[in-house]
């Protein structure tokens, strides 16, 4: 009878902590899915005013010289650096937070297999 009673505390302790392991990856998938919505708004932004590199226009009656060469040449490298962290940076960012959340979401699909093998041990306790 106490061997029993073992091993029902102890299949109940690892269901409770299988449990608070489903609990604990929810929470993480929903930040990570909540910063993914964040990173996804504030690509957009800067997609939107990265136009505003390009301003005001500079030409030959405005600026001339070597400053605006200068100038015009760091604007040129502020696109392609915007573009790069927009396109490549942010896409890869977002492709780790997806494969984090898969990844999660099995964790929890086989920690839930795990507890419904534990519960069907608990049932045969039952009924011995």
């Amino acid at each position: 009878m106490f061997e029993i009673l073992s091993s029902r505390s102890t299949i109940l302790n690892s269901i409770l902590t299988l449990q608070g392991d489903i609990e604990q990856n929810g929470q993480n998938i929903e930040r990570l899915e909540k910063a993914k919505g964040e990173i996804v708004d504030k690509q957009a932004e800067l997609q939107f005013n990265k136009d505003l590199v390009d301003g005001p226009e500079l030409g030959a009656s405005i600026w001339t010289g070597e400053h605006a060469t200068t100038f015009l040449s760091i604007r040129d490298e502020l696109v392609v650096s915007i573009n790069y962290m927009c396109n490549t940076r942010v896409e890869d960012m977002l492709d780790h937070i997806g494969a984090e959340v898969e990844r999660l979401r099995s964790l929890n699909s086989s920690l839930s297999d795990s507890i419904a093998s534990l519960n069907r041990q608990l049932d045969s306790l039952d009924d011995a």
